[in-house]
């Protein structure tokens, strides 16, 4: 089993973003999360794509914090760990998508129990 990581530890590095530089809610997401926990640091790095981000992250030019995605461990030159800290701030709001005016049975599907979930019905 891995060990976790404080984000103390994670800081000491450069941070990445994924987003432009004007407006990036990845970006938002850090900073809310390391200045809310009393950490001073510098905004992190915008990058333009998610593959030049992970590509920098694998080539040792930052760090950064996601989601667990488990197709993530999986890629070469990447390593993910859990963090050490917990808290309502290190929770994250899931959003679904999916193409504007869908109608196929499969999306109405997917729609249709992503509803009963909000609902409380699963």
């Amino acid at each position: 089993k891995q060990r976790r990581i404080a984000l103390a530890e994670l800081v000491t590095h450069r941070l990445l973003a994924i987003g432009g530089s004007k407006v990036s809610s990845h970006s938002e997401f850090l900073h809310r999360i390391l200045r809310g926990r009393g950490f001073k640091v510098a905004p992190p790095r915008p990058v333009n794509s998610y593959e030049a981000f992970l590509a920098m992250i694998a080539s040792g030019q930052g760090v950064s914090l996601l989601q667990k995605m488990l197709s993530l461990g999986a890629l070469e030159g990447l390593t993910t760990r859990a963090l050490k800290e917990s808290g309502p701030d290190l929770r994250i709001e899931a959003r679904a998508i999916w193409r504007k005016g869908e109608t196929s049975p499969l999306t109405r599907n997917f729609v249709d129990v992503l509803s009963g979930i909000k609902a409380g019905a699963c």
